[in-house]
C-alpha cells in the first residue's frame, strides 16, 4: 500500500531544494544517482547476459521495469527530483501547490489512458508529487516526532482498508484511483514515521 511512497516521501523530506541552483542540482544528481546507476546497470547487464538471464536489447530499449528488475526506481527518482526541483523553484506559493497536485493528476491520467513513457518513466510525475509531499511534511515534524497512539491506530485502519481494495504499484504507474491510493500512501507513511518515533 505504501512501500514506494515511503521511499519517495522521506527522499523529499531530506532534500534541500534551495541549496543548489537548478543546473548544479542536475549535475549533482547525475553524479550521485545517474552515474552509479549506469555503472551498476552495466555490471548487472553484462553478468545477466553472460549467464543467459537477461535480454540486453529489451532492457536497453525499454528500461529495467520491463523485466521486473529492481532498478526501475533510480531513473524515476532522478527524473522526479528534477521535476520537483523545478516545481519548488516556483516563487508563487499557490501556483506551486497547484502544480504539485497536478503532478499526481498527470501520473493518474497517464495510467488511466494507458500511456507509457519511454524507459517506463511514467511514474516520475507521481514520484515528484511524493517528493514535494515530503518537503511539506517537514512542517508537520512536531506531529511526526510526537505521535498519538489513536492517530497511529486510525492510520493503520485506513491503510488496511485501502490496501485491501487498491494496490499501488509505482513501477507500472498503478496509482488509480489516485485519491484513495494517495490517502493510503500518506496514512501508511505516517504510520511508519510515527511508530519509528515511538520506538
Amino acid at each position: 500500500a505504501f512501500h514506494m511512497p515511503l521511499f519517495f516521501i522521506p527522499s523529499g523530506y531530506c532534500t534541500n531544494w534551495s541549496k543548489l541552483t537548478y543546473a548544479k542540482f542536475v549535475l549533482h544528481k547525475c553524479k550521485t544517482l545517474l552515474l552509479p546507476f549506469v555503472i551498476y546497470s552495466a555490471i548487472v547487464l553484462i553478468v545477466g547476459v553472460s549467464i543467459n538471464q537477461m535480454d540486453a536489447m529489451q532492457i536497453i530499449t525499454q528500461g529495467w521495469a520491463s523485466n521486473c528488475y529492481p532498478l526501475w526506481f533510480v531513473p524515476i527518482l532522478f527524473v522526479g527530483l528534477l521535476l520537483a526541483k523545478a516545481i519548488m523553484s516556483i516563487q508563487n506559493g499557490k501556483l506551486r501547490i497547484i502544480v504539485w497536485i497536478l503532478m499526481a493528476l498527470i501520473g493518474s491520467f497517464l495510467k488511466y489512458k494507458l500511456i507509457y513513457l519511454p524507459y517506463t518513466l511514467s511514474p516520475a510525475f507521481y514520484a515528484s508529487f511524493l517528493l514535494i509531499t515530503g518537503t511539506y511534511a517537514k512542517s508537520l515534524q512536531t506531529y511526526i516526532l510526537n505521535p498519538k497512539w489513536w492517530v497511529l491506530s486510525i492510520c493503520f485502519v485506513i491503510t488496511a482498508i485501502i490496501s485491501h481494495f487498491w494496490k499501488v504499484n509505482m513501477s507500472w504507474n498503478t496509482i488509480n484511483p489516485v485519491v484513495f491510493i494517495t490517502i493510503g500512501a500518506f496514512a501508511g507513511t505516517y504510520l511508519i514515521f510515527g511508530t519509528s518515533a515511538l520506538i
